[in-house]
């Protein structure tokens, strides 16, 4: 029996026809049963839709074909990838935060991951987005996190000379694959900055002191701020690497919406 390469819906259709003739029935039975069974699921493999669904998208990734800039222009799109190439490279525990608002300004960090008692605080700009206010972004980053990473798409690669020597570049190709243009230099991380990014409450918790208050920051222990900075990003998580053992598609970065409790 030779195999059949299901590449469109009209194939499908094309071997139904074939298989259910009489003729075919009797000489190859099992390919008869087999096109009935497949039938019902043609519709949802194939499905009419002009963005990627989740098996256009994987397939598009294994054929090395380009993603439309459409799929570039989410911001999903690049989530997921980075945090499946994390997955993939990272053997030891790390757990991941998505959109979560940091900093006394009250600014929104793309993706968080935590590693080793270590931050990387990542800001992603799709194809479409702007680059004028990165400036203004990338140092409250580098306040809080250990290192920082801007995440760019092929378009925007002749922008990177505006980004600090100290801030790693991460590439999102328009194939789909994710690489390091340049790896980011440990931050000298603010004190002031950490503090103010957690709840008072959290604070005494950690400290097992019910009477601390924001003035006593002047005289806190840079390594405990850290320590009790990393634990609250912990608890902030959306996912672990026990929840990322198979592919996260860009479809459920939205999807998850409760903070998973460590």
């Amino acid at each position: 029996m030779r195999f059949v390469h299901f590449g469109s819906k009209r194939t499908v259709q094309s071997v139904l026809l074939l298989s259910c003739r009489k003729e075919s029935f009797f000489k190859q039975p099992a390919l008869y049963i087999h096109s009935i069974l497949i039938f019902p699921l043609s519709l949802s493999i194939f499905p009419k839709r002009p963005s990627l669904d989740g098996r256009e998208f994987i397939a598009n990734r294994l054929m090395n074909k380009k993603i439309p800039k459409s799929e570039l222009s989410n911001e999903n799109v690049i989530k997921a990838g980075i945090i499946n190439y994390f997955a993939r490279k990272n053997r030891k525990p790390f757990c991941v935060c998505n959109e979560l608002t940091f900093s006394s300004k009250k600014k929104v960090a793309d993706l968080i991951f935590c590693k080793d008692d270590t931050s990387i605080g990542i800001e992603i700009k799709a194809h479409n987005d702007d680059f004028r206010r990165i400036r203004n972004q990338l140092p409250i980053y580098c306040k809080l996190f250990d290192f920082v990473y801007v995440a760019i798409t092929a378009n925007h690669i002749g922008k990177i000379g505006t980004i600090p020597n100290t801030i790693g570049i991460i590439l999102f190709s328009d194939k789909g694959k994710v690489s390091y243009l340049r790896k980011a230099h440990r931050n000298h991380v603010d004190i002031a900055e950490i503090l103010l990014s957690m709840p008072v409450y959290f604070i005494r918790t950690s400290l097992s002191n019910n009477k601390y208050i924001r003035k006593d920051n002047k005289n806190f222990n840079k390594r405990l701020a850290h320590q009790i900075f990393i634990k609250y990003l912990r608890t902030r998580c959306r996912w672990t690497n026990m929840d990322l053992c198979t592919s996260l598609h860009y479809e459920d970065i939205t999807v998850n919406t409760n903070y998973i409790k460590l």
